[in-house]
């Protein structure tokens, strides 16, 4: 299965966005009308850092991908997968933590 360079394209920027993510998770946290930025921050720092190193692993395989031209293997759709689990893994676990959380923004 080959992709066009605009699939490439558009797929590879949506992986990207992960980051655009994690970055706005870190604005969030450094709003001046927020408040306890230490609790905050232990809070979103596994799920900042979660995000980078799979959005990483993510662009690693789909570059492979596409370079290669082939059919994903079984273990390149495990490892995408297993990065993606990982994400929605950390967020779920933030969640948790902050759903019976005092509001933490003024």
């Amino acid at each position: 299965m080959k992709l066009t360079d605009t699939q490439a394209d558009e797929f590879y920027n949506t992986i990207l966005k992960l980051y655009d993510m994690a970055e706005g998770v870190i604005d969030v946290v450094e709003q001046e009308h927020t408040t306890n930025k230490d609790v905050q921050i232990d809070l979103a720092e596994p799920v900042v850092e979660q995000v980078g190193e799979s959005a990483i692993a993510l662009c690693e395989s789909f570059s492979n991908f596409v370079k290669s031209g082939n059919k994903p293997s079984p273990t390149d759709v495990r490892n995408f997968e297993a990065a993606l689990r990982k994400i929605f893994g950390v967020v779920l676990q933030f969640k948790e933590k902050v759903k019976d959380m005092p509001k933490l923004v003024a």
